[in-house]
C-alpha cells in the first residue's frame, strides 16, 4: 500500500529524530507539506539533506528535504536521454556511502539486445551524463523491463545485477549475470544456460527458471539460487551456484526433489559450505484436485553440503 507524502516522512522522521526513555517519548516534527507526488522509498541522508524517491503517475523524482527543519529543498523528475527506437526504463536507485545510483534499461530493436545504464546522481539532484552502457545481453523480444534486478556487495563496493528470470534465446534458457564497481565499470560478466525447455499452451514455457535469491558476498564470491519449476513433472529442482569473481572458478550443484512441490526459496550460508535453504511446500492431492499450482501446506528446511552436494537434513513444519 503506498503511503501519502505526509505520512512517510512522519513515520521518517520518528525513526531519525526520536529521543526515547522509559518514561517519554518526544517527536520533533516537521512543516506540514503539500503532498504531490508519493514517497516510494527513503534513500539515505547526507550532510546536506535527506533522499527520497517519489512517484506519480508512473514517473519518477528525486525529492530532497533540509535534515535541520524537514523542509523540501527541491524536488525534481528523473529524466532519461532520448534514443530514435526506444526509451530507457527506470529499474534501480541506491544511495551508497553519500552517492546515489540510479540504473536504466533499453530494449534496441535493430541489435535486438538490451542494454543496462547506470549513472550518478549529484546532491543537486541532477543526473551525471553517461551515454555508455555496462551491461548488455542478447533478446528475443522487447519485454525484458522489470526482469533485471540489482543487489549491492556485503561490503557496498560492487553491485550485482542480473536478470531475474531465464530468457529464451535461441532455444535455450539464459540468464546473465554481471559485476558493476561504484566507479561504473563492469568487473566481469558470463551466462549460466539451460537446456530442456519445452512450449506449451499459449507462449507458456517449462520449466519455469528464474534467481530465487542472489549475493555477492565480502570475498568477492557470487552466490546464486536458481529454481526451476515445472508443470509437467512431479519433481521440484533447483541449482545453488558458488563464482569466485577473482579466480573464475565456478561451482554448481543441483538438487532434484522427487515426488515435492516446492516454492518461494531462500538461503543463508553456514560454516564450512554447508548452505541452509528454507522455502515452502505444496500438497500435491489438492492441488491436482482444484487444478491450482499454489496449494501451500508448510514450511521445509533442509541442509545442503555444497562441496559434497548432499542433503544433510529436511525437515517439513
Amino acid at each position: 500500500m503506498r503511503l501519502s507524502k505526509l505520512l512517510c516522512i512522519a513515520l521518517f522522521l520518528v525513526s531519525i529524530s526520536t529521543i526515547s526513555s522509559q518514561q517519554k517519548t518526544e517527536i520533533k516534527w516537521g512543516e506540514k507539506q503539500d503532498p504531490k507526488n508519493f514517497i516510494s522509498r527513503i534513500l539515505g541522508e547526507d550532510e546536506t539533506g535527506i533522499y527520497a524517491l517519489a512517484e506519480k503517475e508512473k514517473k519518477f523524482f528525486i525529492e530532497k528535504y533540509s535534515s535541520d527543519n524537514f523542509k523540501q529543498v527541491f524536488t525534481k523528475k528523473l529524466v532519461f536521454p532520448d534514443h530514435l527506437a526506444s526509451k530507457e526504463e527506470f529499474e534501480a536507485i541506491f544511495f551508497i556511502k553519500k552517492q546515489l545510483f540510479v540504473f536504466t534499461s533499453l530494449y534496441e530493436i535493430k541489435a535486438n539486445r538490451y542494454f543496462i545504464y547506470i549513472r550518478k546522481i549529484n546532491a543537486a539532484g541532477d543526473i551525471e551524463p553517461n551515454e555508455n552502457p555496462v551491461f548488455e545481453m542478447s533478446a528475443n523480444r522487447g519485454t525484458e523491463h522489470g526482469n533485471y534486478k540489482v543487489e549491492i556487495s556485503a561490503d557496498s563496493s560492487k553491485f550485482l545485477i542480473f536478470n531475474k528470470s531465464a530468457s529464451l534465446i535461441d532455444g535455450k534458457r539464459k540468464i546473465k549475470i554481471g559485476v558493476i564497481g561504484t566507479d561504473l565499470k563492469l568487473q566481469i560478466q558470463f551466462e549460466e544456460n539451460f537446456e530442456g525447455a519445452t512450449t506449451f499452451g499459449y507462449k507458456e514455457v517449462d520449466p519455469r527458471i528464474w534467481v530465487a535469491q542472489a549475493l555477492l558476498s565480502k570475498d568477492n564470491k557470487i552466490y546464486l539460487l536458481i529454481n526451476k519449476y515445472s508443470f509437467l513433472k512431479e519433481t521440484s529442482e533447483f541449482s545453488f551456484i558458488a563464482y569466485d569473481i577473482i579466480t573464475l572458478n565456478k561451482t554448481v550443484c543441483p538438487v532434484e526433489l522427487k515426488d515435492e512441490k516446492i516454492s518461494n526459496l531462500s538461503f543463508s550460508m553456514g560454516a564450512a559450505g554447508i548452505l541452509n535453504l528454507a522455502g515452502y511446500y505444496m500438497d500435491r492431492v489438492m492441488r491436482d484436485k482444484l487444478k491450482k499450482y499454489n496449494n501451500i501446506i508448510g514450511v521445509f528446511f533442509l541442509k545442503l553440503d555444497v562441496f559434497n552436494n548432499i542433503i544433510t537434513e529436511m525437515n517439513k513444519m
